[in-house]
């Protein structure tokens, strides 16, 4: 029931065990998880469309329909409810979080090295505050990329990571609606 929460639903689970996925994840101008969505029923967030699929958990976030959470966690459906992620350390947090209530713990935890792998391989070196190494270099390759999504919210510590320079920490990112990400593949 949330664009975020859809994005690690289809990155984490098995495709065959997401019963649905908020219509948001279906946009390709704000879902970068739009490509895997394909015949996944889609909902608009509304209780009618959540209780006929009797779900086994249910991925909300703080924005998601607030009366449908309440009625859901009123009727003993398990919610998980996240908050926004203002910083990278959150972001692990919610990625871990999201992996063990979809019993997907070694998958989370991958997505979370591969995550630090690509942040190391990008950190700036003391020497080069606010200019993250190149994914260009002809001697070093960056590891396998990961997907994520760097909204106002998080940007303080994108900012803070790139030592002091947004434009530095998006460098090489492309922008996808309101949010900027960093491509993969």
């Amino acid at each position: 029931m949330n664009l975020c929460t859809d994005q690690l639903a289809l990155t984490l689970a098995p495709r065959e065990t997401i019963r649905s996925l908020s219509y948001l994840a279906a946009r390709p101008d704000i879902s970068l998880a739009s490509d895997r969505v394909g015949d996944i029923p889609l909902n608009h967030g509304r209780s009618e469309e959540i209780l006929p699929l009797a779900p086994t958990i249910v991925l909300a976030g703080r924005y998601t329909s607030r009366p449908t959470v309440f009625l859901l966690k009123r009727l003993g459906y398990p919610v998980l409810d996240q908050d926004i992620s203002r910083s990278i350390a959150d972001v692990r947090a919610r990625v871990r979080e999201v992996g063990r209530a979809l019993d997907q713990v070694a998958e989370a935890e991958g997505l979370v090295a591969a995550m630090d792998a690509r942040l190391a391989y990008l950190a700036p070196t003391p020497a080069h505050r606010g200019q993250p190494r190149s994914t260009t270099s002809p001697t070093a390759s960056p590891p396998a990329t990961i997907r994520w999504s760097a909204t106002s919210s998080s940007t303080p510590a994108w900012k803070t990571w790139a030592g002091g320079s947004v434009s530095a920490a998006m460098r090489g990112c492309r922008s996808r609606g309101f949010s900027n990400s960093i491509p993969t593949s």
